[in-house]
């Protein structure tokens, strides 16, 4: 029978064959220009602004837009970018149209949801 101290004995390591290691050329990613890139906080607040969607006419639905602490309008390109100009004096040409795109995106998302909700929109007092 073997001691038992034996059975635990560790066995001694293979000698290791040299490695060549090489550096690995990165590239850099290259900056964002900051007139393309909208910012955090006007992003947040695109985000956090409230949409209402109102009866629209043959173009379609309408929806009225209000950030915290301003006057609402109805989501227009020109009115968008004239509000968000006012709003956010400090952005460039292209945030603006950035920050125009991404209300757009947001008030489309509303209208998907409402429409996916209620398809068809029943009356108060044809629900009983």
């Amino acid at each position: 029978m073997r001691p038992l101290l034996t059975l635990f004995k560790r066995a001694e390591p293979a000698a290791a064959e040299p490695v060549d290691i090489k550096p690995v050329e990165t590239q850099q990613p290259k900056p964002a220009t900051i007139r393309s890139v909208l910012p955090d906080a006007v992003a947040a607040a695109i985000d956090g602004a409230s949409m209402v969607m109102r009866p629209g006419d043959e173009n379609g639905p309408r929806v009225v837009v209000q950030f915290d602490g301003c006057r609402g309008f109805i989501l227009t390109d020109e009115k968008a970018a004239v509000a968000l100009a006012g709003i956010f004096p400090d952005l460039s040409t292209g945030q603006i149209s950035l920050a125009v795109q991404r209300t757009r995106a947001r008030a489309k998302a509303l209208l998907r949801g409402i429409a996916a909700s209620d398809p068809e929109r029943i009356s108060w007092k044809d629900r009983y």
